[in-house]
């Protein structure tokens, strides 16, 4: 038997026997609230609105992405640290994720590592406003992604590096004893960000909220690049699977 409920913002399918909950299995979960309102209340950027399962073109996109995409959503109770080269489609990958999450009903939230310190350091000449006002959504939502990581390594200034690194600290901690799911991208491996910041403490973690399988490389072309280029051209042995580190 298939029959829907409404809980909430959402309708929930299921199939199996009503009277019986223990023979009963969700199939599908949808959102009331249009998608393109939800995008906004998440902040995700404008050039990844149309980021999803349902338009997904692997002919544009680097060996490996799906499969991360896939892996995710099919298990998403832990997080996901994705590093890679600059334009292999990390942040692509990451708003697929969160976008398919956002059509489910879940809570999604897309933060820039560079745009967290900044409004982070603007509380300093605030009145109204201080670093836990900004941080206190970031610790609530159910799935955040936290992109480009690697930012708090463009500082020149050791004092601003410590900064970032104590205030990443804090967020990943803060998710981590909550058991939120955090999908974070970076061009540095998960050793080069710990070496960077100095602080052995954001690698364990990150590992506590990734699990050693969910550090995975996204490897490839330049998409920025490359955008009219498609795998077919791509010559057979340069076309390598994602690597998990």
């Amino acid at each position: 038997m298939h029959w829907t409920e409404i809980a909430g913002d959402l309708i929930v399918e299921f199939d199996g026997q009503p009277e019986n909950p223990a023979e009963r299995r969700v199939v599908a979960i949808r959102s009331m609230t249009p998608l393109a309102k939800r995008q906004r209340a998440a902040r995700i950027p404008t050039a990844y609105l149309n980021a999803n399962l349902a338009t997904w073109n692997g002919r544009q996109a680097n060996p490996g992405a799906l499969e991360i995409v896939q892996a995710f959503l099919a298990s998403p109770d832990k997080s996901l640290y994705l590093h890679g080269a600059v334009g292999v489609g990390k942040t692509w990958v990451a708003c697929t994720i969160a976008n398919e999450l956002l059509q489910q009903g879940k809570g999604v939230r897309f933060q820039t590592m560079s745009a967290l310190l900044l409004e982070l350091r603007h509380t300093f000449a605030s009145e109204h406003e201080s670093e836990l006002s900004v941080l206190f959504p970031l610790f609530d939502v159910g799935f955040l992604v936290l992109d480009d990581l690697g930012d708090i390594a463009l500082e020149q200034d050791r004092r601003a590096s410590q900064f970032g690194s104590s205030r990443l600290l804090q967020l990943i901690e803060r998710r981590w004893q909550e058991g939120k799911a955090t999908i974070m991208t970076s061009n540095l491996s998960l050793a080069e960000l710990v070496e960077w910041c100095g602080d052995e403490r954001i690698g364990s973690r990150i590992r506590g909220l990734c699990g050693d399988e969910n550090i995975v490389e996204l490897i490839g072309r330049d998409l920025r690049f490359d955008e009219q280029t498609t795998l077919a051209s791509v010559p057979k042995g340069q076309e390598v699977p994602a690597r998990r580190s």
